[in-house]
C-alpha cells in the first residue's frame, strides 16, 4: 500500500499512551448470567431521592427491596439516608417470617448508607453475603435501577393525569409498587410477582383510578340524622393493614382508611378553584401511615429574616396577636377560615390560617372562634417566655376587629344567639379573667387591618 513501511510483528502488550488517550469502558453483557432459584436467595436494593418536594410525612427518599426469584417489590419511605440500616432490619425480619426462608445475598451500590460499619457487622452476624457494585457502575445493580425508573414514571403519570400536587408523590409511589406487584412481568412467565411470592392469585376487582374524587360513608355513630351521609375525599391508594382504601380527606387534611367508598373515576379535584384546600395540603405534616393527622397551618408571607427579633433581646416586653376570620369562606362546606399572627417588636414570628371545624352562623361567632384559637397560642407563648425568665406581668394583647366577639368574650352570659357555641371556645373568658390576655379593638383600623388580612390571605366577601 505504501513504500518504506517496516514490517512489525504484533505483540500482546499494554500501550501506556493508548491507555491514556483512548481507553473506554468494557461492554456490559446483555443476557442475564444468573438468576436466583428460590425466595430471598438474592435481594436487590437501592435508594431513590432526594425529591424536590417533601411528602406529607416530610420524607424525601424511598428505598426498594426486590426479590430476584419472584420479583416481589417492597417500598419504604425515609427522611434521611441514615435510616437505611434500621429499615433493612425491619424488612429482613418481615420477609423471613413470611416466607420461611433466609436472606442469603444482598446486592446494592456503594453508598455510605450501605457500607457503614454497623451495616457490615450486622450482615456478617446474620450470614448475609454482600454484593457491592463497582463505583460509577449502576449497571451492575440494574434490576433496582430499572425498577426505580419504572416506579417514578408510574407515579408521575398518575399524579399528572389527575392534576395532584407534588406532595402526593409518596402516595403515588406506594400505589405504583402495589400495582407493579400485581402486573405480569417477563421475568416470571405466566405469573405476577404477588402470586410467585404468596402462592395466591391476586384480585384486581378492587382497583380504582388513583387521584379520583370519591365519597366515603360517615358512620352513623359520628353523625346525626340530618347530617350528610358521606364526605368528599381523594383516592390515594390501598391499605395493606386493613381491608379498605386510603383516602385523603379534604376537610381534615389527613389520610383515612375507609371500606364504604364510591369512586368517581372520571372526576378530578379542581385545585385552582379551591386554593385554600390546596394550600392546607401543601404544608401538612402527615405520615404515610394508616391514619395521618395533619396540621394545615399556612401563610403565603413570612417575616423577613433580617427584621426578625429575638424574644430575649427585643425592646418589646411582650408579644401581641391579631386573630382574623372570614365567614363561610369555603364554598364546598360553608366553613369559615380563621387565622392569627403574633408579632414581637417589629417582626411576625407565628402565624396560622386554617379552616374552622364547625360552620359559624355569624361573623361574630367566626371571629370569636378565631380569637379562642389565638388565645391558646398566646398562653403557650407566655409559658415559653416564663421558662426563659421573662415573666409577663400584663396580659397579652389580642387585637380583634369585631366588637360583638369582644363583648361575648367579656360577658359570660349565654344569649339565644350564642348558646349553641361549643363550650371549648369559652375558655377565652377564663383567660381574660386571669389577665393572661387582653382583647382590644382600637388598633385594627384602616391600613393596619388591611395589611393583616393581606398577610393571612383570607378571602373577604
Amino acid at each position: 500500500m505504501v513504500q518504506g513501511l517496516p514490517h512489525i510483528e504484533g505483540k500482546q502488550h499494554v500501550c501506556e499512551g493508548c491507555a491514556f488517550g483512548k481507553q473506554h469502558r468494557l461492554p456490559f453483557p446483555k443476557g442475564v448470567s444468573w438468576r436466583a432459584k428460590e425466595k430471598l436467595e438474592l435481594i436487590h436494593t437501592d435508594v431513590c431521592g432526594p425529591m424536590d418536594t417533601l411528602s406529607h410525612a416530610q420524607n424525601r427518599y424511598f428505598i426498594l427491596f426486590i426479590d430476584d426469584h419472584t420479583r416481589m417489590t417492597w417500598v419504604y419511605f425515609m427522611r434521611q439516608k441514615s435510616e437505611v440500616f434500621m429499615i433493612f432490619k425491619k424488612f429482613k425480619s418481615l420477609v423471613e417470617k413470611q416466607s420461611g426462608c433466609f436472606i442469603k445475598t444482598l446486592r446494592s451500590d456503594r453508598g455510605k448508607e450501605y457500607t457503614s460499619k454497623e451495616f457490615h457487622n450486622f450482615c456478617e452476624d446474620e450470614g448475609v453475603e454482600r454484593q457491592l457494585t463497582v463505583r460509577y457502575t449502576p449497571q451492575q445493580n440494574g434490576v433496582t435501577e430499572r425498577k426505580n425508573q419504572t416506579i417514578v414514571e408510574m407515579a408521575k403519570s398518575m399524579m399528572h393525569e389527575k392534576g395532584l400536587p407534588k406532595i402526593f408523590w409518596a402516595e403515588a409511589v406506594y400505589t405504583a409498587v402495589y400495582l407493579s406487584n400485581r402486573c405480569p412481568t417477563t421475568a416470571i412467565p405466566n405469573k405476577t410477582p404477588f402470586e410467585a411470592w404468596s402462592g395466591r392469585r391476586p384480585s384486581v376487582n378492587h382497583l380504582k383510578v388513583f387521584g379520583s374524587i370519591c365519597y366515603s360513608q360517615i358512620p352513623k355513630e359520628k353523625r346525626s340524622k340530618l347530617d350528610e351521609s358521606s364526605e368528599r375525599c381523594i383516592f390515594v391508594g390501598y391499605s395493606t393493614m386493613s381491608k379498605g382504601y386510603r383516602l385523603f380527606n379534604l376537610q381534615l387534611g389527613q389520610v383515612i382508611i375507609s371500606r364504604d367508598v364510591q369512586v368517581d373515576e372520571n372526576a378530578l379535584w379542581n385545585w385552582e378553584e379551591n386554593k385554600v384546600e390546596k394550600k392546607d395540603i401543601l404544608i401538612s405534616t402527615d405520615k404515610e401511615d394508616e391514619i395521618e393527622p395533619s396540621t394545615p397551618d399556612s401563610s403565603s408571607s413570612q417575616p423577613n429574616e433580617e427584621s426578625s427579633t429575638d424574644p430575649t433581646s427585643s425592646n418589646s416586653s411582650s408579644p401581641s396577636a391579631t386573630p382574623k376570620s372570614d365567614l363561610g369562606g369555603s364554598l364546598d362546606d360553608m366553613k369559615s377560615t380563621s387565622g392569627y399572627c403574633f408579632s414581637f417588636g417589629s417582626a411576625i414570628f407565628s402565624w396560622v390560617s386554617k379552616k374552622q371545624q364547625s360552620v359559624a352562623q355569624s361573623s361574630a361567632e367566626a371571629e370569636y372562634i378565631s380569637a379562642s384559637v389565638a388565645t391558646s397560642q398566646a398562653i403557650w407563648l407566655r409559658k415559653i417566655l416564663a421558662d426563659l425568665g421573662h415573666h409577663q406581668i400584663e396580659g397579652t394583647v389580642l387585637y380583634c376587629d369585631n366588637k360583638s366577639a369582644i363583648a361575648m368574650a367579656k360577658n359570660p352570659v349565654h344569649h339565644n344567639r350564642t348558646r349553641h357555641i361549643a363550650l371549648k371556645h369559652h375558655f377565652i373568658r377564663q383567660a381574660i379573667e386571669d389577665k393572661e390576655i387582653q382583647l382590644d379593638v382600637e388598633e385594627l383600623e384602616g391600613e393596619k387591618q388591611q395589611s393583616i388580612i393581606t398577610l393571612l390571605h383570607i378571602k373577604i366577601a
